[in-house]
């Protein structure tokens, strides 16, 4: 220890005292526990705050309060749970970076920020509060973010309720107060009851609206005509991912689910050693993963059984402190604590529905480039031959091989691809799953000097992209990035150029790009498709169908109909819902067999 202490002694000397470091880290998992005393999202941050504190002090015995008190700004990523709040309640937590300020008592902090949403958001936001700091603008910040989505999903199945938004007081308080209670008085409304129950979640701090961090798409995420056709669920279009992977590769449906299964297993293996801090640390064989069953039914067929699908409903929360070496200096960190962020990057695809290709992704590519050669220049990284951990984004399958062919990793070995288990069995915490992932990879890097690790993040549907290369080597020179704006005017011109045109009233013989049978638990429930049209027109377009015919879903889950090259036929009917009108469009294959039948 007192080598490595010396090392990084003489390592600091060499740092210019604007460059930006990590140098402090925290995370938690709250497992299922009572209702009324689960830390809410507030306290699972505040929790995750002062172990990162704790952790930049480098004494285990301190409290981490002198760290807090003098942080600058404070960066919270965007709530998922936040979305199954019903509406006249929402949001919850209108500032939940000063509520979290607040709550560990960060006194010195004027800067409060709140991230867009997607699972980029926290190596994105690693990205740009490096930035402000390297450009002086901010000295240090504390990225934190939490899901209770276990809690309060339990608690609505129990028939909680929520407080009114004019209940909710501005409270300051401390991790260990920052806990769900149970209100079981009667009210004075006429129709409450004694025994109500209400979960006591929200805040309203003092102050103006936080900052955002983040960007602007040129387009949405996703269209209506998409959402409509089920091309707004993950689970949805991540096997539609799946599949036209699949295609290219030229794999039957059983091959493919082996190597995919094969590909996870490793991931769940690293969860298994990791019972503190994973959600389902079970280590799962390949043939478990692949095989449906009561315990792991059909969500997609073909695409995922359940155990191949992120897990949202956990409690997790995950904090890393980022400062400037000068900040760090001043402040007493110890050098071993300091991780350098060497490279980074940002960027977004074009929306599913006009991608030139389903199972590529040019924005992937783009944010890895920014980042490699950032380090290239830096530190004379120029290949991830030399990268020695990686925690790859791992919803699904599909995100993982898509970024092995964007990113020249160099092994296909899951339980190499990540530091925590991935989405699936470590749990994956909505929007904030990457700020385990970089955790991980502080904590792992500490232990390895001299070694290099990469992060990558995605959000949407393969749709916002960042990547962060780290090392406990020192950074040489100015920090600088190219701007991520520019980078991404350049790709949106090249993006348009290849992508298709979209048709939201498709008619005519078309061929499939990609499909699934989305599933309940009673079994089959509806054809999603992407195909290009053949005639007509439109002829070219790409479109989005659906058909819930159950005679139609067999006859697409009796075979492999994407690579005999399945056609059918699309026809386009309008509905009213209120006031709006819409178009559903239906996919009808064409099946050879019947065909000769009436013949």
């Amino acid at each position: 220890l007192s080598l490595l202490h010396a090392m990084a002694a003489a390592r600091g000397k060499e740092v210019d005292d604007a460059t930006p470091v990590i140098v402090g880290v925290g995370r938690m998992t709250q497992r299922t526990i009572d209702i009324s005393t689960a830390l809410d999202p507030i306290g699972l941050m505040a929790a995750a705050c002062r172990r990162a504190a704790v952790d930049a002090s480098g004494e285990p015995c301190a409290s981490g309060d002198d760290v807090l008190r003098h942080i600058d700004a404070c960066a919270t990523v965007n709530m998922l749970m936040e979305n199954r709040v019903p509406k006249a309640q929402r949001p919850l937590y209108p500032n939940p970076a000063r509520s979290v300020a607040d709550a560990v008592s960060a006194t010195g902090c004027t800067r409060f920020f709140q991230t867009t949403s997607g699972g980029q958001s926290p190596q994105l936001a690693i990205n740009e509060l490096a930035t402000r700091i390297a450009d002086g603008e901010l000295q240090s910040a504390i990225v934190v973010g939490a899901e209770g989505l276990a809690t309060f999903a339990r608690a609505m199945k129990m028939g909680y309720k929520l407080q009114d938004k004019g209940e909710r007081p501005s409270r300051k308080t401390d991790a260990a107060a920052a806990t769900t209670t149970i209100s079981t008085s009667s009210s004075s409304h006429p129709s409450s009851r004694d025994d109500d129950r209400v979960l006591r979640w929200g805040d309203n701090p003092d102050g103006p609206p936080a900052e955002t961090l983040g960007y602007s798409m040129e387009w949405p995420l996703v269209s209506i005509p998409e959402s409509i056709h089920g091309i707004n669920t993950p689970t949805t279009i991540y096997a539609l991912f799946e599949q036209a992977i699949r295609k290219g590769l030229g794999r039957s449906n059983e091959e493919h689910m082996q190597k995919i299964s094969e590909l996870f297993a490793g991931f769940s293996s690293v969860a298994a050693r990791d019972p503190h801090n994973a959600w389902y640390p079970t280590r799962w064989s390949a043939d478990e993963l692949a095989t449906v069953s009561r315990s792991n039914r059909a969500i997609t067929q073909p695409g995922y059984p359940k155990l191949l699908n992120a897990i949202m409903n956990v409690d997790m929360s995950a904090a890393v402190i980022l400062c400037s070496v000068g900040w760090a200096r001043h402040h007493g960190v110890p050098e071993t604590k300091w991780v350098f962020l060497h490279g980074c990057g940002d960027a977004y695809d074009l929306p599913p529905r006009m991608r030139a290709r389903l199972d590529r992704s040019p924005a992937m590519h783009e944010a890895y480039r920014q980042a490699q050669s950032m380090a290239a220049m830096a530190s004379g990284i120029d290949s991830l031959n030399r990268v020695d951990h990686f925690d790859i984004y791992s919803c699904f399958p599909s995100a993982v091989q898509v970024a092995l062919h964007e990113m020249p990793i160099p092994t296909t070995n899951g339980s190499r691809l990540t530091l925590t288990g991935g989405l699936p069995y470590h749990g994956g915490p909505g929007n904030n799953y990457s700020s385990h992932g970089i955790v991980a990879m502080v904590e792992t890097l500490r232990n390895s000097q001299r070694d290099w690790g990469m992060v990558t993040a995605n959000g949407g549907f393969l749709s916002e992209h960042s990547v962060g290369l780290y090392s406990t080597v020192p950074f040489r020179g100015q920090w600088c990035r190219s701007d991520p704006a520019a980078c991404q005017q350049k790709l949106n011109k090249a993006m348009l150029m290849d992508g298709f045109t979209f048709t939201n009233t498709p008619k005519g013989d078309a061929i499939l790009d990609t499909y699934t049978v989305e599933h309940t638990v009673d079994g089959p429930s509806r054809l999603v498709v992407i195909g290009r049209l053949t005639s007509g027109l439109d002829c070219g377009k790409r479109f989005a169908a659906v058909n819930s015919d159950s005679d139609i879903m067999g006859f697409m889950l009796a075979a492999d109909r994407l690579l005999t090259g399945c056609t059918g036929s699309v026809t386009t009917e309008r509905f009213t819902v209120g006031r709006r009108v819409h178009d559903l469009a239906t996919f009808t294959p064409h099946d050879p067999e019947r065909t000769l039948a009436k013949i």
